[in-house]
């Protein structure tokens, strides 16, 4: 047994397990805060997690932008959309403390470089009543927050992946890791997990809701649930959504084959869809409103097989507006070589054929839409929005199923970020922030939230953590 510098284990005031956004933002408030020594612990060779391949759009209520904009808004209003958001699965209590610290949290952001735009670029994000959100501007969230944690002193081990939580008369009181292949061990007053969630993980996946174990994860690969399973070990309790496994996971709808986050596929359905494609399953049928949120079709998808393909003709086949520089032609080749699955017809009977699904059920799926659309009412699911007719060829069809971007379902904590065991007690010594937890955003996120929450928990753990 080695230390992570030379000979014995080396006495940490505070472990941070994870590089994402909560673990760096919890590693500079315990600094700040006054620990004597503050060491990260990340098992990628770079930092980032999920932070780093996520749109880097942020929200929260009554900032100074939106009081340089006009906006009047308040946490309260931005809370009952949180809660709408999260199905009302959200534990009321935590959601509060991430809303009212959230425009703080954009201020302490502000401090450690983090570039926010001006007062014009807050949009209405989904689910939102008012414009309360923003993208970072470049180089994001990461980088400002790794120079800020470094030039606190903090020490930054990568390759190092924690595989247990050292306990001592019911306290957590340190680490043990593997680094580059060697087991290794970091003791401290406090340990923080910040690991991220499990998308990665195909077994807790599958013991989670089995109907997306072959789901693609567009989660950082170190998503696999480490720190999950090492605090469940001591006995930490999970928010789990048994009566709806699904709610668990944030879900949307990308490329079949995509390995990996990318946007081509989402930008593409998004906009078909506003002009009036529709999905079909492998039936060749019709099977939710497509307007419908993305974890309600996922849902419905399930019944109809592991794939389902979205449905368009040529009028619809424009550029998107999200890549404007690209034409349509270059746009779907990009989505093809990430993966996504297509296929182009003169006819719909061609189509299917090329899709392997039923030309009849296809080709009369099409024509009750297209008189669906003539009457102004869709008569299958009731579909108001984005009404448009399937006529004018060439046809196409892209084939998509579920991607995971989120685990909603993880450690149950206090508004302190203190890690909850079976009892509802806080364990001494063990804190937690960002998808690693649970209860904050319920059975879903609203745009802008999961990085706020990053924020606001990974102060609010780091100060904690100190005491």
């Amino acid at each position: 047994m080695k230390s992570a510098n030379s000979g014995g284990s080396k006495n940490n005031k505070v472990v941070v397990v994870g590089g994402g956004g909560g673990g760096l933002c919890a590693a500079i408030a315990a600094s700040e805060a006054g620990a004597g020594e503050v060491t990260l612990l990340e098992k990628l060779p770079h930092l980032g997690g999920d932070t780093l391949i996520s749109d880097q759009i942020i929200s929260a209520a009554g900032t100074e932008l939106q009081a340089k904009a006009g906006i009047v808004d308040t946490p309260h209003q931005y809370l009952v959309d949180h809660l709408k958001g999260g199905r009302y699965k959200s534990d009321i209590v935590l959601a509060a403390t991430l809303i009212q610290k959230g425009a703080a949290a954009w201020a302490w952001l502000a401090d450690k470089g983090c570039q926010f735009p001006g007062p014009e670029a807050l949009h209405v994000q989904h689910d939102h009543s008012l414009a309360r959100s923003v993208k970072l501007l470049p180089p994001g969230m990461i980088p400002p927050l790794k120079q800020a944690a470094l030039a606190r002193g903090v020490q930054i081990f990568y390759n190092t992946r924690a595989t247990d939580l050292l306990v001592e008369d019911g306290r957590v009181v340190g680490v043990k890791a593997e680094q580059d292949g060697q087991p290794v061990t970091y003791q401290a007053d406090s340990v923080i997990l910040a690991s991220g969630g499990f998308g990665r993980n195909r077994e807790m996946v599958k013991e989670t809701c089995p109907a997306l174990v072959e789901a693609v994860s567009w989660s950082s690969p170190g998503n696999t649930g480490d720190g999950i399973q090492m605090a469940q070990a001591i006995g930490a309790a999970v928010v789990s959504y048994p009566d709806m496994p699904l709610d668990a996971f944030r879900v949307i709808q990308t490329g079949a084959d995509v390995k990996h986050k990318v946007l081509h596929p989402t930008y593409m359905m998004a906009h078909t869809r506003a002009q009036g494609a529709i999905l079909v399953g492998a039936d060749g049928k019709r099977f939710y409103d497509e307007m419908g949120r993305s974890f309600e079709v996922v849902q419905a998808a399930m019944t109809h097989g592991s794939f389902y393909f979205l449905i368009f003709d040529g009028r619809m086949a424009t550029a998107t507006a999200w890549l404007p520089e690209k034409t349509f032609e270059a746009q779907l080749e990009s989505a093809v070589n990430d993966g996504l699955v297509a296929a182009q017809a003169p006819t719909l009977a061609e189509l299917a054929e090329k899709i392997a699904i039923p030309s009849t059920a296809l080709e009369e799926t099409v024509a009750q839409w297209n008189r669906d659309v003539e009457g102004g009412k869709d008569t299958a699911f009731g579909r108001t929005e984005s009404l448009g007719k399937i006529e004018q060829p060439p046809f196409y069809a892209l084939r998509y199923k579920p991607a995971i971007v989120q685990t909603l379902g993880g450690l149950r904590i206090s508004p302190q970020a203190q890690v909850l065991d079976s009892m509802g007690r806080p364990i001494p010594g063990l804190y937690a922030v960002g998808q690693i937890t649970g209860g904050v955003h319920g059975a879903d996120y609203i745009g802008g939230s999961a990085l706020l929450e990053l924020a606001v928990f990974g102060v609010i753990a780091g100060e904690n953590a100190t005491r």
